[in-house]
């Protein structure tokens, strides 16, 4: 889904961009774009994740999924072109918000998000890092699953996994002490996301559930 375009940053957005489509009569979008920097020292081994990551992402199309319209690549870079979601995560907002959630908007996003999640398990597709910062809101406050970067696909529902990753205090209990998970994994985390938005705070985990000391961060 490579694209032909211009690009033109605006300045009073952290990430937006005014993306002119030459293939498309140049027809003008907003439009958030994701970097990554092919020079990294960490790209030769990062780049089969993010190949993956581009070839997931780009065959999901769900309205509670941030849409990625398209990629740009050259010698030195590769850039996500993604719909735009401008009020920012669920955790940006809830933290400018400066307090909890009502169970009413906590019911609301979680609805959306349990509808992505649902669709994925239907394409046997595990996000594997679902958080609240995972989770972007459009100008309506339509919820939609961004970051694709830890996802992974099965060919079969009751295949598993026994990769350990993702963000620790959403992480599920047999994904920490590495041992095989499967689709279940993200239905965890959307409990974790419930506590948190009603609550205020992370779900905690201490060494005495499971040895938090090795995980990914």
């Amino acid at each position: 889904m490579e694209l032909q375009c211009n690009m033109t940053r605006i300045t009073n957005r952290r990430s937006a961009l005014v993306i002119e489509w030459v293939k498309h009569k140049q027809k003008k979008i907003l439009a958030d774009l994701g970097e990554i920097n092919k020079k990294n020292c960490k790209w030769k081994r990062h780049e089969r994740f993010v190949r993956k990551e581009i070839k997931i992402h780009s065959s999901l199309q769900h309205h509670n999924i941030v849409k990625l319209l398209g990629v740009i690549e050259d010698s030195n870079c590769i850039w996500l072109v993604l719909e735009l979601c401008s009020n920012g995560s669920v955790d940006d907002y809830m933290e400018a918000l400066g307090r909890p959630f009502s169970e009413a908007v906590a019911h609301n996003i979680l609805r959306q998000v349990i509808d992505g999640v649902m669709y994925l398990q239907d394409k046997l597709i595990i996000h594997r890092d679902l958080s609240l910062k995972n989770i972007l809101l459009t100008e309506d406050m339509q919820a939609k699953i961004a970051d694709f970067g830890l996802s992974t696909d099965l060919e079969q529902p009751d295949e598993t996994k026994q990769t350990m990753v993702g963000t620790a205090n959403y992480m599920p209990p047999e994904m920490a002490l590495r041992t095989r998970h499967g689709l279940k994994v993200d239905c965890w985390s959307l409990g974790c996301m419930l506590y948190t938005m009603l609550d205020g705070s992370r779900p905690s985990i201490t060494r005495h559930a499971w040895p938090c000391s090795t995980m990914c961060w």
